[in-house]
């Protein structure tokens, strides 16, 4: 079994670097990204000579919608340098959310509509809400997937 660590949780403890050698260190062999990691492709570069040097992937990470929507080409250009295969796109507000089956499908169009060029996975989690939307560009479509939950 493979573990992997949430840098996310270690960002106020820099530097990076030395985060993925103690991690690569404890035997991890996957770490997950978060949005403030991933300024540019050059940095995404940087990032990639990193892991490489500590045997370290990122298969996943978490980017904000509002990064997503701003640039989603330059998102999907980070994704592909480091190898990640799977972006979730974290919580929104919960005056964002919305209310009913209708209003989560026209959210999973306006994922849809902010990442067509993707060749990979953008999934919506969020923390208190029991509702995944996946996104595959492959097929040019997207799902909602309803867990069993009281809200509907």
């Amino acid at each position: 079994m493979k573990f992997s660590y949430q840098l996310y949780s270690s960002r106020n403890f820099p530097p990076l670097t030395d985060t993925l050698k103690e991690l690569a260190g404890l035997g991890y062999a996957e770490v997950e990204g978060y949005g403030g990691l991933f300024s540019d492709v050059a940095a995404a570069e940087t990032l990639r000579r990193d892991l490489d040097a500590n045997e370290l992937v990122m298969p996943t990470a978490h980017v904000g919608l509002d990064m997503i929507e701003a640039d989603a080409a330059t998102v999907a250009a980070i994704a592909k340098t480091i190898g990640i295969g799977t972006v979730f796109c974290p919580h929104i507000g919960e005056d964002q959310r919305p209310g009913d089956a209708d209003g989560w499908r026209a959210f999973g169009a306006r994922l849809a509509e902010a990442g067509p060029i993707w060749r990979l996975n953008l999934i919506w989690r969020g923390a208190s809400v029991l509702v995944w939307i996946t996104l595959s560009s492959l097929s040019g479509t997207h799902r909602v997937l309803w867990p069993h939950t009281s809200k509907t």
